[in-house]
């Protein structure tokens, strides 16, 4: 009942808004107040006013009619902190200067109401939102990052074109003679792959020119041609740039690729999935909400726990990184010399930096530089200035290219995109990788299999003392000192990141040195024991995300700090546990419903998309959700197409990028 007679009060502002504003706007706002209100036979400009206006709480009105309409201008008036808000179309003449000199009078009338409605009027704040986008007020810097994408656009169409031509040159012989065997131990440098040794010169006949284009794809014949270096300087460098090789990367299978974990492909691109879907539903809860009764019920459903406890989503990518990582570096510098691995460790930082720093860096300043100016709406400028603005992106850009924009303190909530965080933590965890893997490749395996271990303890003790002392809440993030200190903390994170390094060892011992052999032949020969993991990994990973349902439905209850810091020191690493036990029969070549559900042609393409998914899908959620005009409305069927709208979308970015930026 309070909320509903706070709506119809609502409605009645429109009305006196007007009466009150006339009294002590300016003169030429005034005369046109005192007109639209008093004047009977401008019955139809007030009707104009009247419709296109909230109506109630988040009803921001129609701004395009209303500025479409001769002599009006649209305000928004926003109440403080309290994301609730509603839209005025009001007299062109008046500014929002004009409309902020009627607060004491809307305050003093709001007093006789008191209560929360008093409160919101005393926070209340009037703004102009961006009626078309400002392409003229593009800074300096982000005509610099579009000259850049222009230019990388046309080096990638200039290397695609010079391809072609010298696919068709060597399909005519035209300019290239053959007199020795292409082996296949080239592929190992990036040349090429064939099965057999086919000798190729120009007495080759027309029959032996058709059976090798029948046999091998441009690549391998491009291929064929950086061999022999038979090519001017401005043709190698544009190749570097090529479309068609660089769609090729994406496209095509990798020969150097460990079959068994290319099921991870799968794993990858639905937590990406399930990050983009999370950051979309929490998005439209906090905003500018038409239905907030439905919005609180919902938030309490059981089933939205899978996004309301969904953070585990990113775990599995820290899980990933820490096995892919350990097993590659373990088998490149397990056959070579201690020196010559101790002199690839700067080798291996160096390597990573330079592969995720470029797209990062496009990213940030495209959206920093550039979004801000592209759009309009009611909540754009309000939106991107949390997100996009000089504050946030212009203070703190190079603490995501240095990778420590995670330990930026109680200041981490005006990080340049959020999201983010991600990407420093990751480095900072990675930076121990060729550090255990020479421990364990120099020194002994047990050696660095306890120093996994111990760094393991150390972060489940600290989370312990940080949760009981802070008192920590297990849903959701409670305090503000738990997401800077625990949730993107490295220390925090990492022994998600060691378990991951753990079982990319046992991976290694498994594969190389065939240990373990006893133990994986039992589960390949066995149906009801791959069934007890399957069953016991599921099990645990479900108990893990929805054992704090009775928390959700009694928001704002909490169990013992003793209880929740067990839950928040060891739910991940279990999580991730339970990840392992159903995916082990898959990577041991079990498991064939999984195998063809995650390890096929398609789920390749986008697991290379994932890191490009993860940069982009949160500047193209502030596009959508800062270019509306209108509250939205929360639902399942709603928010499903969101996110899939967000979704594809950030795939067709991330896929351009791909091919042109991070190649």
């Amino acid at each position: 009942q309070n909320k509903r007679r706070i709506l119809k009060k609502m409605r009645a502002v429109i009305f006196v808004l007007f009466f009150t504003c006339s009294l002590a706007a300016l003169p030429q706002c005034q005369k046109d107040m005192l007109g639209m209100i008093f004047d009977a036979k401008d019955i139809g400009t007030f009707i104009t006013t009247y419709v296109n206006s909230g109506h109630g709480l988040n009803q921001l009105g129609n701004m395009g009619i209303c500025n479409n309409t001769p002599g009006k201008k649209f305000v928004r008036l926003e109440f403080g902190a309290s994301e609730l808000d509603f839209g005025l179309c009001g007299p062109a003449s008046c500014s929002v200067s004009d409309y902020e000199t009627l607060k004491p009078t809307l305050v003093s009338l709001s007093a006789k109401a008191g209560g929360k409605f008093q409160l919101l009027m005393e926070n209340a704040t009037f703004s102009s939102p961006a009626t078309e986008a400002n392409f003229s007020g593009i800074p300096a810097g982000g005509w610099v990052m579009i000259s850049f994408l222009i230019v990388m656009f046309l080096l990638c169409v200039a290397g695609a074109v010079t391809e072609y031509l010298m696919i068709q040159n060597f399909k005519t012989k035209a300019k290239f003679r053959f007199s020795t065997y292409v082996s296949a131990m080239e592929a190992q440098n990036g040349y090429l792959e064939i099965e057999e040794q086919t000798p190729v010169n120009s007495d080759t006949t027309e029959e032996e020119w058709q059976r090798i284009e029948s046999n091998f794809s441009n690549e391998y014949m491009l291929r064929c041609m950086r061999v022999y270096n038979n090519m001017y300087p401005y043709q190698r460098f544009l190749l570097h740039f090529s479309l068609l090789s660089n769609g090729y990367s994406l496209t095509s299978s990798r020969p150097n690729e460990d079959k068994a974990l290319s099921i991870f492909n799968g794993i990858r691109v639905l937590s990406i999935c399930w990050v983009m879907a999370g950051h979309c539903f929490s998005t439209t809860t906090t905003g500018s909400l038409v239905n907030l009764e439905y919005t609180k019920s919902l938030i309490n459903n059981y089933p939205f726990l899978m996004i309301s406890n969904g953070s585990f989503s990113v775990d599995t990518f820290f899980f990933l990184s820490g096995l892919l990582a350990a097993y590659v570096i373990t088998k490149k510098l397990a056959c070579v010399c201690v020196r010559t691995a101790a002199q690839s460790v700067p080798l291996a930082y160096l390597h990573r930096y330079l592969r995720l720093t470029p797209v990062m860096l496009v990213v940030i300043m495209v959206s920093w530089k550039v979004v801000p100016y592209l759009g309009d709406g009611q909540l754009w400028n309000g939106t991107t200035d949390i997100y996009l603005s000089n504050h946030a992106c212009g203070d703190n850009w190079w603490r995501n290219i240095l990778y420590i924009n995670n330990l930026n303190g109680r200041h981490g909530s005006n990080d340049c995109l959020p999201q983010l965080w991600y990407t420093g933590a990751d480095m900072q965890m990675f930076l121990l990788v060729p550090l255990m893997v020479m421990l364990y490749v120099t020194v002994h395996k047990l050696v660095a299999v306890f120093a996994i271990v111990a760094v393991c303890v150390a972060s489940w003790v600290h989370i312990w003392v940080l949760s009981v002392n802070n008192d920590y809440g297990a849903f959701l993030v409670q305090p503000d000192s738990q997401q800077f200190d625990y949730y993107v903390s490295p220390l925090c994170r990492v022994s998600v990141y060691m378990i991951g390094m753990l079982i990319g060892f046992a991976y290694y011992e498994h594969k190389v040195n065939g240990r373990f052999s006893g133990f994986t032949d039992a589960v390949k020969k066995n149906a009801r024991l791959r069934w007890v993991f399957y069953l016991a990994g599921f099990g645990l990973m479900q108990f893990i995300v929805f054992c704090v349902w009775p928390l959700a439905h009694d928001y704002g209850s909490q169990w013992g700090k003793q209880t929740t810091a067990a839950y928040l020191a060891f739910s991940r690493p279990g999580f991730v546990i339970a990840l392992s036990m159903i995916m082990l029969p898959a990577v041991l070549g079990k498991g064939s419903f999984l195998r063809a559900l995650l390890d096929n042609y398609l789920m390749g393409i986008l697991s290379r998309l994932s890191y490009a998914l993860y940069l982009v899908h949160v500047t193209v959620l502030i596009i959508f959700w800062s270019a509306l005009d209108y509250g939205w409305t929360v639902s399942y069927l709603n928010n499903f197409y969101l996110a899939l709208g967000v979704i594809l979308t950030s795939t067709l970015i991330a896929t351009l990028l791909y091919l042109f930026v991070e190649m």
